[in-house]
């Protein structure tokens, strides 16, 4: 019997927790990060970091997807340049979260796959058995 999967437009973490792998670096175009953006009321700046959100189609949990990591450039269709810097602020966090999240589900993926392979080979159900040798003489 054959079974199809369709992963569609997916990040590699969705992928992960769904399928168990992650593809090679730079080859899921899908990939993303989601970014939680709050503001504090309170805040001095309130007004001027909302009209910034607004200003770029931003909301409180917007989807930076990978290709903010390419080289590609900007649009420059701001009027200051503080909002220059705001927007390439903003870009490099969403590229700094990516690799982040990117470098946490490869390591994770190592780590399943070292113990699946060790379950597979009886390494960790022997591992289990002498735990509970231990417990017992204790």
């Amino acid at each position: 019997m054959q079974i199809f999967i369709s992963y569609g437009k997916k990040s590699n973490g969705e992928l992960l927790l769904s399928y168990g792998f992650v593809p090679k670096e730079g080859t899921n175009t899908s990939d993303s990060a989601d970014l939680s953006v709050s503001l504090n009321k309170t805040d001095v700046c309130y007004k001027e970091k909302l009209e910034v959100l607004r200003k770029h189609g931003l909301s409180a949990i917007f989807k930076y997807t990978k290709f903010l990591q390419g080289s590609g450039s900007i649009d420059l269709d701001v009027t200051s340049p503080s909002q220059i810097n705001q927007k390439l602020f903003l870009k490099q966090l969403a590229v700094d979260l990516c690799t982040s999240e990117q470098r946490i589900l490869f390591r994770t993926q190592y780590i399943l796959r070292r113990r699946l392979r060790d379950m597979k080979s009886g390494e960790l159900r022997g591992l289990s058995i002498f735990n509970g040798f231990f417990r017992f003489f204790k």
